[in-house]
Order: C-alpha cells, then sequence, then structure tokens
C-alpha cells in the first residue's frame, strides 16, 4: 500500500513542581515510529537573555517505546542536584524540532518550602 502522509504530534503529560534535588521522570506519548528518536531540551527561563541569545540548556536523545499500535511513549529522568530554583521550559520534539510540545516546571530550594 502506498505510504500516507502522517502529521505527527508529541504530548507531554503534566509535571509537578519539586525542590532541588529530587530526580523525577518527564514522559508523554507520541504517533511517532517505535524506537524513533526524539530531541529534549530543558532550559531556565527566561529562555532568552537580554542579548536575545539562548541560555544553557541540557539537551539529549531519548527513543521511543511501543504503548498500543498507533501510540508510542517517552520518558527520561532528570536530576536536579546542580540546578538552581526558577522555573524551567521543556521542549520534546523530533529531532530537527518541526513537530514538538513543550511544558513548564519549578524547582525550588528545599529549606525555603515556597511550593
Amino acid at each position: 500500500p502506498p505510504q500516507e502522509n502522517t502529521t505527527h504530534w508529541i504530548r507531554i503529560n503534566p509535571i509537578r513542581h519539586y525542590y532541588i534535588g529530587d530526580v523525577f521522570e518527564i514522559n508523554g506519548t507520541t504517533n511517532i515510529g517505535i524506537n524513533d528518536s526524539l530531541s529534549y531540551w530543558i532550559s531556565k527561563m527566561p529562555t532568552l537573555d537580554r542579548n536575545g541569545h539562548y541560555g544553557d540548556a541540557i539537551r539529549g536523545i531519548v527513543r521511543t517505546q511501543n504503548l498500543d499500535c498507533n501510540t508510542t511513549r517517552w520518558s527520561f529522568l532528570i536530576n536536579t542536584t546542580e540546578f538552581s530554583p526558577g522555573d524551567y521550559d521543556v521542549v520534546v520534539g523530533t529531532e530537527n524540532m518541526t513537530d514538538a510540545d513543550w511544558n513548564l516546571f519549578a524547582l525550588a530550594d528545599k529549606n525555603l518550602k515556597s511550593i
């Protein structure tokens, strides 16, 4: 049969707020094939500095895994030991980022209990 043009989608599941030093999973679903690569990018907000340059970011690659016949899942762990308190932007997408989703999470100092 001829190959169908498929619109890809990527979803990041809700991310709750955490404390500096927590290790947690960021995960979601997509209709991209099994064992395909997705790129992720995590940066402290604001993402752009005052000169319009992107700040430091954690970047990585994650592979999709089977969930059901039309959906795959993906996940990766984040260790926040070296992070600083603040709001963070998470972007997960195809390697060229033509299809992507984004979400936010906040990190607080455990001693301040501000979350």
